[in-house]
């Protein structure tokens, strides 16, 4: 039944996936590279400072490894509010000028969706971040 809901959707143009992530739908192109990645962004996202920091030393690599609307964990702590999350990444070299597609920077995305005084924009400001933006 899935494998012909599948062909269905693929005759109807429609994505092999009806995961929506940032408001829009996505395709798994390279679903074993990118559940790597996506489990490491969605922990990062979720607060799970132990899951990011064991991912990690596995695979340092995903510490800047973005999605396709240019997404990294970053990203995902900044947005979610995440304090220990972000210091831990920026410290193990995460990219706070790296710009998601559509928008800015770790600190743009900070204040889009934190409150001024939230201690992520705070630590931001005080360690350079820039503000990129469109």
């Amino acid at each position: 039944q899935n494998q012909h809901d599948a062909e269905a959707r693929a005759l109807r143009g429609e994505p092999l996936s009806n995961e929506r992530r940032h408001g829009r739908q996505r395709t798994n192109k390279s679903p074993s590279k990118n559940s790597e990645e996506e489990t490491f962004r969605l922990a990062a996202s979720h607060g799970q400072l132990d899951e990011v920091m064991r991912l990690a030393v596995k695979n340092p690599d995903l510490i800047n490894a973005a999605d396709e609307n240019d997404w990294q964990a970053i990203h995902e702590a900044v947005r979610g509010g995440h304090l220990e999350i972000v210091k831990y990444l920026v410290g193990q070299g995460a990219d706070i000028s790296h710009r998601v597609k559509n928008g800015g920077g770790a600190l743009w995305l900070a204040q889009q969706h934190l409150s001024a005084t939230h201690p992520v924009l705070k630590y931001l400001s005080s360690i350079g971040a820039p503000y990129d933006s469109l």
